[in-house]
């Protein structure tokens, strides 16, 4: 059974930062550093496998079980203290974006992706996820995974393709119409009544 040591609240309102093996308080910087080193090589050994992402809970589970230091800082906020770093050190290096193989729960990339574009001196895209998507398939190629016949391509995480397809099949697409005929065109646009 892990114990967990209760610390007075940091300036952010939270529990504190604290080592597994014996619950001593930690400075969150030190902590920090060694979060965002674990969290390159598990995006590092992620960018390995086609198809593979993280989502912030698994992240950092995973760097806390590396460290063996943790926080009482919800995953979510964790995880931009700790990708924002990796973003700006993967831009240095002159790699893909590894955080875009970091998701929230529900499969998309967080706000704090942002940053990726930016980093490149892009504007930030309306649809982030594509980004990230795109992103991620040149992390595959660049850290090594074993590509399909064809070399891959962009895919969506599985949360995040079937709630744009939930979507579409929601929001069909407007009914074209003759204005000759008022009949209904068919995906050519010719009208089969009148060929206009």
């Amino acid at each position: 059974m892990r114990t967990v040591a209760v610390m007075a609240s940091d300036g952010d309102g939270l529990r504190g930062t604290w080592r597994r093996s014996d619950g001593a308080p930690v400075p969150f910087d030190e902590a920090n550093e060694a979060w965002i080193a674990a969290a390159r090589e598990e995006l590092v050994a992620t960018a390995g496998r086609y198809g593979g992402y993280l989502t912030y809970g698994e992240l950092t589970a995973r760097v806390f079980d590396a460290t063996g230091f943790e926080t009482g800082m919800q995953p979510g906020r964790l995880a931009a203290k700790i990708l924002g770093p990796v973003a700006e050190d993967g831009h240095r290096r002159g790699e893909p974006p590894l955080t875009s193989l970091c998701v929230r729960q529900t499969g998309e990339v967080g706000p704090g992706y942002a940053i990726v574009p930016r980093l490149d001196g892009e504007d930030v895209p309306d649809d982030l996820d594509q980004h990230a998507a795109e992103a991620r398939l040149r992390c595959y190629e660049f850290f090594g995974a074993e590509l399909p016949k064809g070399g891959g391509r962009p895919a969506h995480t599985v949360k995040v393709a079937a709630a744009r397809a939930r979507a579409l099949k929601r929001d069909p697409r407007p009914v074209a119409i003759c204005s000759t005929c008022y009949l209904q065109l068919p995906p050519s646009g010719r009208c089969p009544n009148c060929a206009r």
